[in-house]
C-alpha cells in the first residue's frame, strides 16, 4: 500500500514563518523509514558494542582489585615472616617507634668516639635528623616525643650540625615561641627559647 508524503506546519508563536516537517513512508509497508525511526526513537537497549566494551572494563577493574588483593595478602605474610624471623634471633616482636630510634640515635652520638673509631656504634642517618629536628611537627619541643635527657643531648647535637640546618632549626623554634615577654609559657615554648639561645 503506497503512502502519500504528509506535510504539516508547525508555528512558533511569532512573526517568524512556518516550518514544514516531512514524513516519508516506505512503499511496501506502513512504517516510518529507519532514519526517521532512529530519530524518533531513542534506543532503550544498549548496542552489543556498548555492553561488550562495559563488560571489557568491568572485568578489568576486578583484575585491577584482585591484584591489589593479592599484594596486600603478600606484604601481610612477609611481614608475618620477618617477625618470626625477628622473634627466633632473640629481637623485639614489635618494631621499635620513631621516638625510640630517635632517643637511641642521640644516645649513640653523645657516647661516639670523638675520632671516629669504626667500633663506635654511631653512624649519620639522615632521617633520624630530620625527624628531631622537625620543629613544626613538635618533634625536638614535644615532651612526649624526646624526654628531658634526651632533649639536652639534642640541644649539643643540634649545636654540632652545619650552619644552614642550625639557622632552620633557630628560625622555626623563633616561630615557635609566641610571645617571648610571656611569664607563664608551655613546656614547648621553653624548649623553643632554649634552643633559639643555644643556636644564636
Amino acid at each position: 500500500m503506497k503512502k502519500k508524503l504528509a506535510q504539516d506546519e508547525v508555528g512558533t508563536g511569532t512573526d517568524t514563518p512556518a516550518k514544514k516537517i516531512k514524513f516519508k513512508y516506505d512503499d511496501d509497508d506502513d512504517t516510518v523509514n529507519d532514519d526517521a525511526k532512529a530519530a524518533s526513537i531513542p534506543d532503550s537497549q544498549p548496542s552489543a558494542e556498548v555492553t561488550d566494551a562495559a563488560k571489557a572494563k568491568k572485568k578489568r577493574k576486578t583484575k585491577g582489585l584482585m591484584r591489589k588483593m593479592k599484594k596486600k595478602e603478600e606484604r601481610e605474610k612477609q611481614s608475618a615472616a620477618e617477625r618470626e624471623a625477628r622473634v627466633a634471633n632473640g629481637g623485639p616482636e614489635k618494631l621499635p617507634t620513631p621516638k625510640q630510634l630517635a632517643s637511641k640515635y642521640l644516645r649513640e652520638w653523645i657516647r661516639r668516639d670523638p675520632e671516629h673509631d669504626a667500633t663506635s656504634a654511631w653512624k649519620f642517618q639522615k632521617s633520624r635528623q630530620l625527624w628531631i629536628m622537625r620543629v613544626q611537627n613538635r618533634n625536638i619541643l614535644n615532651i612526649n616525643n624526646i624526654s628531658d635527657a634526651d632533649f639536652e643531648i639534642c640541644v649539643k647535637y643540634c649545636k654540632s650540625m652545619n650552619e644552614n640546618a642550625r639557622m632552620t632549626v633557630r628560625e622555626k623554634a623563633r616561630s615557635a615561641v609566641a610571645n617571648p615577654e610571656a611569664e607563664t609559657a608551655s613546656p614547648e615554648q621553653v624548649r623553643a627559647r632554649r634552643l633559639v639561645e643555644a643556636l644564636s
